[in-house]
């Protein structure tokens, strides 16, 4: 009924007498009760005796000229010029069908069409038990709107009501929707010369023909096809399972160095699932020359193709030999990069096989004492890190440590190196730490402050050694720190020793292969390699395999067969088992622990405190040496209160240099982070709290650099930054600090120390960064307090940016020797100061040769 009519329909069926309910037949009972049917079924019997009596009263039309037999029109047109229309037309299934396409057109306006029954024909493909055997494409009717609806073609001909699909013409419908199917699949004109289609039998080659391009066309029309679950399986069911095993009478154990280039035995072979095919039985399935086979009482579909490359690979190369450990591995991980077969396995056995099962962290290595000359104590996980480390240099293998942010990745490090300087003393050789400019000075402290037995040297700056005055260096020296950039510049000094450790901080720093500072890196010689990242892989795979080229080189093959075996498929195409593949061939390599784990949060303290030594740029150095200078021009005869003036002005402008020099100047020029060292470690360490989807406070003293910071901070991370000061309205205060507190809020909130140091609760933030120093103690952990209070759930992390070799670890210090006493009794970090003779002021203003990184 079209929706303009239902009203009157209904008052029309209300209408209806009850003693009309009377006069019904048996088979029409259901019709009586419901008085809407029962006048539907009256106007029918009308229409269809009025149309009757009006074609009675014409004469028929003329028969085609030479047609000796009536048409099927002819036929359907004399039936209805009877009284009663004839219960059969002469014509088969497929002429009947086409016949009911015409009509169906003719008439589309005035009746619905199949699909506006909600129901459409779909299609299920049935595989045999046997080789030889038949196959079935099996017809049903299927719910457009619930696709789990299914009426099978069987039980549409039993004549059987079907209530989950209302009271649409079944056969109709799928007599409709076969004979239109029959246009992209021709065979099904077979079954529709039955009176009752339920299916359609098809030969292999006609099913083959049906799966290669038929189930896409007839899914692009609209109709569902169901295929055996084995054809979305089997694909992946056929591969190659990869052995790796010592060379024959070879024993190796943890006091040997094995490492990638190791020689070995390999073997492979091509499976079913579970089951290994021997190589004739390979051999056959490819001669076949068929993508479809029945193998193991098992059908499974493959790709010709790849199958006559994994014969060619075998013919050329065999399945058998003998290679280092990464030339093994590079072989069978090759395989799918050739055309060949995917990799389902990697075993290593015998004693290389124990070893590596022995790298699984905490379970199966040696856990080992802390060594003699470590200043500090290290936590439990630490212990475990760095123990794993030293077990993996024991087996001459590289370690990627990639913890989070805050874990202690340097110290775990600085005792791996410590250990190796007093385990192997009377081995030679310096340990190559190389970093960002802006970390330089914090790895420098922390070796002064963890291993004092430890000759540390910084190559940096215009005034360090290269060539032969390098080498000498070397030998006064247990470790040299130094930059990815100078690594470039001076590569040709540092390829002219065997270092005896490298380690890469900040390892995402090669993690384009083709950069000159990752080919620099690799090009180094050294058998002991180390990275430690909190981001082994920030966007690409790639970057997992160029810093797995630096540790073990070859072991995940080259980059092209690394490209196309893992990298496509698995970030284009979502292959799971490639990933899995992947996991387990790096997972010995890699320890990744997080500040979330339970073992690390009961190892934690709830508030870690950590200082961030930064350097300064060469601009910043040479302003502050000019306000230094200037300052005690100015200072010559100057007493009381004036003198104190101008040790507090310039105590602001040397933290505003140290800030950034555009905070100093406010000269209109362009503020970039790279003319700050400590903006720059800012940025850095920004980055990877943002990527462990953590929140942050940011304390600054200056409300125009919290200005500069919230512009360049938004811009780059592309998110939004709050700012708070003193200007701040209390109404855009109170907003900014409960969108922070949700769930999905700005990540990064900028403080003034006056305006957001107290009063506010920020538990949102675990971690807290002190760009500039109050240089009071307490002023500063009330700040902090805004993340550290009651209502946080996480371990808190406290950093603290200092500029080396400035007036601001010099304060530091200080006031670190006297965190004794109460800190009510300490003078701020200024009061300190202003009291101090000129000589004395001069030793804590001048700038140290270290502050400067290039």
């Amino acid at each position: 009924i079209p929706p303009d009519l239902e009203d009157r329909w209904a008052q029309l069926a209300n209408s209806v007498p009850g003693i009309c309910r009377n006069f019904c037949l048996d088979d029409e009972l259901e019709n009586c009760r419901n008085p809407e049917l029962l006048a539907l079924s009256f106007i029918d019997a009308c229409v269809d005796h009025l149309v009757r009596h009006h074609l009675g009263m014409r004469p028929p039309a003329a028969a085609p000229k030479g047609k000796g037999k009536s048409t099927l029109p002819r036929q359907w047109v004399a039936q209805l010029r009877k009284p009663v229309l004839a219960t059969e037309l002469r014509a088969n299934n497929t002429q009947l069908t086409g016949f009911a396409s015409q009509v169906n057109k003719w008439n589309a306006g005035m009746r619905p069409m199949p699909g506006e029954t909600g129901l459409r024909v779909g299609f299920r493909m049935i595989s045999p038990q046997e080789a030889n055997e038949i196959w079935r494409l099996e017809f049903m009717l299927c719910s457009i709107r619930d696709p789990s609806i299914r009426v099978e073609a069987d039980e549409v001909w039993s004549g059987k009501p079907q209530e989950s699909v209302g009271n649409a013409i079944l056969p109709e419908v799928i007599l409709g929707g076969l004979g239109t199917a029959s246009a992209t699949l021709p065979a099904l004109s077979r079954a529709l010369a039955d009176r009752e289609p339920a299916y359609l039998e098809m030969s292999k080659a006609e099913a083959m023909e049906f799966l290669d391009g038929t189930v896409a066309a007839l899914e692009k029309e609209g109709f569902p096809v169901i295929l055996p679950p084995w054809l979305r399986s089997s694909q992946k069911a056929l591969g190659l399972r990869v052995k790796i095993a010592p060379r024959s009478g070879i024993t190796y154990d943890r006091e040997h160095v094995l490492g990638v280039d190791q020689l070995v035995s390999y073997h492979w072979q091509v499976s079913v699932g579970d089951t290994i095919l021997t190589e004739d039985e390979f051999r056959q399935l490819a001669e076949s020359k068929s993508e479809i086979v029945y193998h193991g009482g098992k059908w499974m579909r493959l790709d010709a193709q790849v199958l006559q490359n994994t014969v060619k690979i075998m013919d050329e190369n065999g399945t058998s030999g003998e290679a280092t450990l990464a030339g093994a591995l590079e072989a069978g991980l090759a395989m799918p990069a050739k055309g060949g077969l995917p990799i389902l396995d990697i075993q290593v056995q015998g004693d290389i096989g124990r070893l590596f099962n022995e790298l699984k962290p905490g379970d199966g290595f040696e856990i080992l004492p802390v060594p003699d000359g470590l200043v500090g104590t290290l936590r439990d996980y630490q212990v475990v890190g760095f123990s794993w480390m030293w077990f993996l240099r024991q087996l001459g293998f590289g370690a990627c440590l990639a913890d989070d942010m805050g874990l202690g990745k340097t110290i775990q490090t600085i005792t791996l190196l410590l250990r190796d300087h007093v385990h192997n003393a009377e081995s030679n050789g310096t340990s190559l730490v190389v970093c960002p400019m802006s970390v330089v000075g914090n790895w420098e402290r922390e070796f002064q402050r963890f291993s004092p037995s430890l000759r540390v040297r910084v190559h940096h700056g215009t005034d360090r050694v290269v060539y032969d005055q390098f080498l000498q260096t070397l030998e006064e020296s247990d470790v040299i720190i130094t930059t990815y950039t100078l690594l470039v510049r001076d590569q040709l000094s540092f390829l002219r020793t065997e270092w005896r450790n490298i380690v890469l901080d900040e390892a995402q720093n090669i993690k384009n292969p083709a950069t000159k500072q990752t080919i620099a890196a690799r090009s180094l010689k050294g058998a002991f390699r180390f990275c430690l990242t909190g981001t082994p892989v920030e966007n690409r795979l790639t970057e997992l395999w160029s810093i797995m080229e630096f540790l073990n080189p070859g072991y995940l093959g080259d980059l092209g067969n690394f490209r196309a075996n893992f990298a496509l498929p698995i970030e284009r195409g979502g292959d799971h088992e490639q990933l899995a593949l992947l996991r387990k061939i790096v997972k010995p390599f890699i320890l990744r622990r997080l500040k979330t784990d339970r073992n690390i949060i009961r190892d934690l303290p709830e508030k870690q405190e950590m200082k961030v030594y930064c350097n300064l740029t060469t601009e910043q150095a040479t302003l502050y040496q000019e306000v230094v200078d200037n300052m005690l021009e100015k200072l010559a005869g100057r007493e009381g209160i004036a003198r104190k003036g101008i040790v507090l002005a310039t105590l602001t402008k040397l933290k505003q240099i140290t800030n950034h020099p555009l905070h100093f100047s406010q000269n209109g020029s362009e503020f970039r982070p790279e003319r700050s060292g400590k903006f720059q470690c800012l940025e850095e360490m920004l980055e990877v709290v943002l990527q462990e989807g953590d929140k942050t406070l940011i304390f600054t003293q200056f409300t125009q650099m919290g200005k500069m910071m919230e512009k360049r901070l938004q811009q780059h991370f592309g998110v939004e930054v709050f700012f708070l000061h003193g200007g701040t309205p209390q109404w855009q205060r109170d907003d900014m600090v409960n969108r922070f507190q949700r769930d999905g809020g700005p990540p990064i909130f900028i403080l003034s120390l006056k305006a957001g140091g107290t009063g506010l609760n920020l538990t949102a933030a675990s971690h807290v960064f002190h760009f500039d120093r109050w240089w009071n103690p307490a002023v500063e952990d009330q700040a902090t307090d805004r993340a550290y209070r009651i209502g946080q759930t996480r371990n808190v992390q406290v950093h603290k940016l200092i500029s080396i070799g400035t007036v601001e670890e010099k304060v530091d210090q200080m006031i670190e020797q006297k965190k004794e006493l109460a800190t009510n009794i300490i003078p701020s970090g200024e009061q300190l100061i202003v009291n101090l003779s000129t000589e004395q002021l001069r030793d804590i203003f001048s700038l140290s040769s270290s502050a400067v990184s290039e």
